[in-house]
């Protein structure tokens, strides 16, 4: 039995439609996957970015905490009692040998 020209003509026309419909299903993918490797690409690249920074970042800390660690050493060799008795000596100073406290006995209000 042989088919007759419209039969085909219309199988035909659902061949090319499924056809049709695969290649722009594929050229859909391709762009979809072209477009997730540049987002990849970009995303990787933002997070080395930020992990150089972070190093950066972490040195920076480190430098700054040593530098006040100095500062405290520094701060405190000036206050200690050998320094400050050498400074003193050096400003002529008289030593006290009684000292006198005031104290008052009454304790009275002033009305103004």
């Amino acid at each position: 039995m042989k088919k007759n020209s419209f039969v085909r003509d219309k199988e035909d026309k659902k061949n090319k439609n499924k056809i049709f419909k695969l290649k722009y299903f594929n050229q859909c993918l391709f762009v979809l996957a072209a477009i997730l490797s540049v987002y990849y690409v970009i995303a990787t690249n933002d997070l080395s970015i930020k992990g150089f920074k972070l190093n950066e970042l972490k040195k920076n800390i480190n430098e700054l905490s040593r530098e006040n660690e100095n500062f405290k050493l520094q701060t405190m060799s000036m206050e200690s009692y050998n320094n400050l008795n050498e400074r003193v000596a050096g400003l002529n100073m008289v030593a006290v040998d009684e000292i006198v406290y005031i104290s008052a006995k009454d304790q009275v209000v002033v009305k103004k």
